[in-house]
């Protein structure tokens, strides 16, 4: 338990509310979005088993990946443990999860801890981990005001949507 007012408290506070610390993690969001782009999983033949791709340069590539992944889920995991020390976990009225967008934000880091940690054999497990980190450059959405706004009024709209989906489906 961490007391209000508590220079621990204060440090996290001031931290979370600086202008370049948010401003860093909006610049390291769009490199990883960059780096999630540049990974393509049809290049990468980590067995060896396709003669066309040269394996020291997979395996570098692979290395490299891996490690810049580390480091951006190491940045948004002390992201969000300096937030919900500043504001608060869910109990105070301005707690990091009293909003969907810090909700969203966690999950993405507990997908990417999850991705990192698990040796998960099941494709399709693997596959629903990686979707869920694509969403990390949503986070930027919560920082903007008017693309806060298009982004709520599109997903209210998912609703009135899903019956003219079903009807082009069937």
């Amino acid at each position: 338990y961490i007391k209000r007012g508590d220079s621990f408290h204060v440090f996290n506070l001031d931290l979370a509310l600086n202008s370049r610390f948010n401003n860093t993690i909006l610049v390291l969001i769009m490199f990883s979005s960059l780096v999630r782009a540049m990974e393509c999983p049809a290049t990468q033949d980590p067995d060896h088993e396709n003669s066309k791709y040269d394996d020291d340069t997979d395996d570098i590539w692979g290395t490299a990946f891996l490690i810049v992944e580390i480091i951006f889920t190491t940045a948004f995991t002390i992201e969000a443990i300096v937030k919900c020390i500043a504001f608060g976990f869910v109990m105070h009225p301005n707690s990091y999860f009293r909003s969907g967008w810090n909700v969203l934000d966690f999950i993405v880091v507990i997908a990417a801890i999850l991705d990192l940690t698990l040796n998960l054999e099941a494709v399709s497990v693997l596959r629903i981990l990686r979707l869920i980190r694509v969403l990390r450059p949503l986070r930027v959405v919560k920082n903007n005001p008017g693309l806060k706004r298009v982004i709520n009024a599109f997903i209210l709209s998912l609703e009135s949507l899903k019956d003219i989906f079903l009807v082009l489906v069937f």
